[in-house]
């Protein structure tokens, strides 16, 4: 095989390639040379600029191009095409296709360098094409731009961008005005970038600025960041009908991390924003149309977002502070944000966690907040002030534990709510109007559901009318399990739903009249009993000045009772009724003093009476009381009037109380009856046993009452009548029994009496000396022991409507009294002795005055045992 000889070979591949090499310079330096001769011409022919450069270099193959001290301008105004103008220091184009740019006038290159660029940029109008896309005029894959002065227009020459001194360097660039429109100016995969003056302008009404932007290992930092309103509110508010409120943002310095851009999202690893101000102006609705879309539509995804002692305020029209937050700090995960979501909140987050201080929000309420610590699964609460009309809370903490919240409404589900050491003021002395306002007002749709809510040592005060002392209710402690609620039960007359509960309330006090307080100092209950240690209801006034204080008649209470149970109650609901059923209520060592007056001054109440049918009748609430015990009780009854020394005391003691079947007369109408029984010692020393029943569903408010009392001790009556009455008795009355039948209109029944040595001494006014001739004379008409006394009497009497069911009770007794004793006899022998005795008329004056009773007719023990109504 020969041999190649590689020497003969070389020398004319040589000649051949240094041929090639002398034609590409030759061919290069005559573009060239054509090019400045030339391209100026074919600019001016077949490009819509007018460019000029003092020295261009091109490289014909590669299309590297390098162009210095350029300057370029419109040849004419089209708003469809891209405007230019300005000047570049040195631009330099890698891959250019000149002919792209000749031809189809759209300018391509896969990296392009400005060196000092000054350029004022035109956008083109939208002009899309068949295929509904706008051909884009610019576009760079890669482009570094050093120390440049940009300003960009849109295509009506409103201002839109103008940065100063920018240093960039991005990927993948695309600008076009429908792309402004819909989504974002710039979209780019790599930057890098600096400048000083930002200003960005959106839809001419808002301005964006920024002092300086600079970038470092694909991190942003902004500082002095602001967002200024372009409209006065008024032409704000004629412009934009639909919007609700202007905004005004300033931020000292902002960070983003890891920028990407492109058509379909915005995505960030890291937003720090340092020291942000925002303030919201309210402005009124001038159309009910719903507010279009933002012009913003593009998603964006945060995987962290901090905010470093930022401030928000917002004012309503009339130029008033209505919410502000003084101080806030967050930190926040995995946020994805949709401003074209119709959801009531247009995000999804992750974990966060923010802290607030100074919360303030003014309306028709008024809330304050110290401070607010908050996360995705807790919020904490510290010193919160709500204050609105006839209401004042303040509540020192509350928190909020393991929430969620819905994102279509207001939900709110959590597992626990805790409310500690609240204090709250209510004012429901004007209730009609504040529900009137309620039911005007817009509702919003909401519910909540909590898995347990605990008010811990609150403290409450209730203004339940305007000339009452408020309500005070100290160390409120109540757990709720499984508690829900929403805005169409809110309204209903069980607007909460819960599981079981439990509760107490310490050191009550009440004052529900001006001369009488309520107060306890134990309550306890839960879903089935309650339990009521030292209730009381005393005077706070001396009985001198609670008559004083009187304009009609009233009996004043002293009652005590150290311990009260409610056991197996049972709150009922449907729909919008409720009903109260009770097994057992037990009363304990109940103590109860009435005092009554029965003088001139203040006068007799005028209005007509009712019975226990029908107060029980008239109560609202369904309710029934199973059985009620009432054990070791005692009941004192004192009555006086304006000639008396002191007043009478009636006294039982040692009484016990089972009454059956308390209700209101609604739950079972057709058992309706309420059994009462009891038994006491009558003075302190006369076993006692009463029986009585009435119906309350009965309109005639029938009722019966039996009635035995054995071995009274008449020297024990003295404590009523001796200082009531002047009148001092003695002996023995062995047994009373009474039944009597009765209603609203009259009473009658049978009386049966013993007595033995019964006998009376008649006193003066002072009580000092006895009245010889009138004792006497009442002694010799009291029948003896086994002589004449009547083993029953009958008893009718009709009733007057302004007095008591006790009244026509005790005036039964009374006729009962006077006919066991009197009958006939005594009217007769009065007659006899006025014929015979010396001063008739003296002695027959101060007779009548001292027996006479008030509904004229004659009878000494109705005097005796004269008692006023209870009220």
């Amino acid at each position: 095989m020969q041999k190649i000889n590689y020497k003969k070979i070389a020398k004319p591949l040589g000649w051949i390639l240094g041929g090639l090499a002398f034609v590409y310079i030759l061919i290069t330096l005559g573009f060239n040379y054509w090019l400045h001769h030339n391209l100026p011409r074919l600019i001016k022919e077949k490009l819509p600029y007018s460019v000029s450069y003092r020295h261009l270099d091109v490289d014909l193959f590669t299309g590297n191009i390098a162009i210095h001290n350029i300057a370029i301008t419109n040849k004419k105004e089209y708003r469809e095409q891209l405007g230019i103008s300005g000047n570049i220091e040195q631009l330099e184009i890698k891959n250019f296709s000149i002919w792209e740019a000749i031809k189809n006038k759209v300018i391509h290159s896969d990296k392009v360098y400005f060196e000092k660029p000054n350029l004022n940029i035109r956008l083109p109008k939208d002009s899309p094409t068949k295929d509904g896309h706008q051909k884009l005029p610019l576009f760079f894959k890669n482009v570094r731009l050093h120390d440049g002065n940009i300003n960009v227009i849109k295509h009506d020459l409103a201002p839109m961008l103008s940065v100063k001194e920018l240093n960039l360097r991005l990927s993948n660039l695309q600008l076009t005005e429908k792309d402004i429109k819909q989504k974002l100016p710039i979209v780019f995969d790599d930057y890098s970038i600096s400048g000083k003056y930002f200003t960005f302008t959106d839809n001419n009404l808002y301005q964006i600025k920024a002092a300086h932007i600079s970038s470092e290992d694909r991190r942003i930092s902004i500082q002095n960041f602001s967002v200024k309103p372009l409209l006065s509110v008024e032409k704000f508010q004629q412009s934009h009908p639909t919007s609700s409120a202007i905004y005004e943002i300033d931020i000292q310095n902002m960070d983003f991390k890891n920028i990407v851009l492109n058509p379909t999202k915005l995505t960030l690893s890291e937003i720090s924003l340092n020291k942000p101000r925002v303030v919201i102006k309210e402005i009124p609705h001038l159309s009910q149309d719903s507010q279009k879309a933002s012009s913003f539509s593009l998603p964006v995804e945060l995987a962290m977002v901090n905010v470093i002692n930022g401030s928000i305020k917002k004012y309503s029209i009339d130029g008033k502070k209505s919410f502000s937050i003084a101080n806030l700090n967050g930190e926040l995960q995995k946020i994805t944000a949709n401003t074209a979501s119709k959801n009531l909140l247009p995000f999804h987050y992750g974990q966060f966690k923010i802290n607030a201080d100074s919360i303030e929000w003014e309306g028709k309420a008024s809330l304050k907040v110290k401070k607010l610590v908050m996360d995705d699964k807790n919020l904490l609460v510290n010193n919160l002030d709500y204050l609105s009309e006839g209401q004042h809370i303040h509540i020192p903490k509350t928190e909020l534990l393991n929430y969620k919240l819905a994102e279509q409404e207001w939900n709110i589900y959590a597992q626990k709510l805790n409310i500690i050491n609240a204090q709250g003021a209510f004012d429901f002395s004007d209730a009609n109007k504040k529900k009137q306002e309620i039911s005007s007002s817009k509702k919003q749709k909401f519910s909540v559901d909590l898995g347990q809510l605990n008010f811990v040592n609150n403290h409450l005060k209730l203004k339940l009318s305007k000339n009452k002392e408020a309500l005070n209710i100290h160390n409120i402690n109540l757990k709720i399990n499984h508690l829900k609620t929403n805005s169409k039960q809110i309204q209903q007359r069980n607007p909460l739903q819960y599981q079981n509960f439990q509760g107490s309330v310490q050191n009550f006090k009440y004052q529900p009249n001006h001369f009488s307080e309520l107060s306890f100092s134990l309550l306890k209950f839960d879903e089935r009993n309650i339990t009521l240690q030292n209730f009381a209801f005393l005077p706070t006034r001396t009985r001198k000045d609670f008559l004083k204080s009187l304009r009609v008649q009233e009996d004043l209470y002293t009652v005590k009772i150290p311990h009260i149970a409610l056991h197996h109650y049972q709150w009922k609901h449907n729909g919008n009724n409720s009903q109260l059923v009770v097994d057992q209520l037990n009363i304990d060592r109940l103590f109860m003093n009435i005092f009554s007056y029965n003088g001139a001054s203040p006068p007799p109440d005028k209005k007509a009476r009712t019975f226990f049918n029908e107060k029980l009748r008239n109560i609202k609430l369904p309710f029934l009381i199973k059985e009620t015990k009432i054990t070791n009780a005692s009941l004192e009854y004192e009555e006086t009037d304006d000639q008396a020394l002191a007043p009478g005391k009636l006294s039982f003691s040692q009484m016990n109380l089972d009454i059956h079947n308390l209700n209101s007369g609604k739950i079972y109408p057709k058992n309706s009856v309420v059994s009462i029984r009891a038994n006491t010692l009558f003075f302190k020393t006369a076993p006692t046993h009463v029986t009585w029943n009435f119906d309350v569903n009965n309109l005639q408010d029938s009722f019966s009452f039996k009635a035995e009392i054995n071995q009274l001790k008449a020297e024990a009556i003295n404590s009523f009548t001796q200082p009531y009455l002047h009148v001092a008795s003695q002996g023995n009355i062995e047994r009373v029994i009474l039944d009597f039948k009765g209603n609203k209109k009259q009473i009658s029944g049978t009386f049966v009496m013993r007595a033995n040595g019964l006998k009376v001494n008649i006193l003066n006014k002072n009580n000092q000396q006895k009245r010889k001739f009138l004792s006497s004379l009442a002694n010799l008409f009291i029948p003896k022991k086994d002589k004449n006394i009547p083993e029953s009497v009958s008893v009718q009497f009709e009733r007057t409507e302004k007095r008591s069911f006790f009244n026509l009770l005790w005036r039964g007794i009374e006729q009962g009294l006077e006919q066991s004793l009197l009958g006939d006899r005594l009217l007769r022998k009065i007659e006899k002795a006025k014929k015979t005795i010396e001063k008739i008329n003296t002695i027959e004056k101060n007779i009548e005055q001292k027996i006479s009773p008030k509904e004229n007719k004659k009878g000494f023990f109705k005097n005796l045992f004269n008692k006023r109504e209870k009220e």
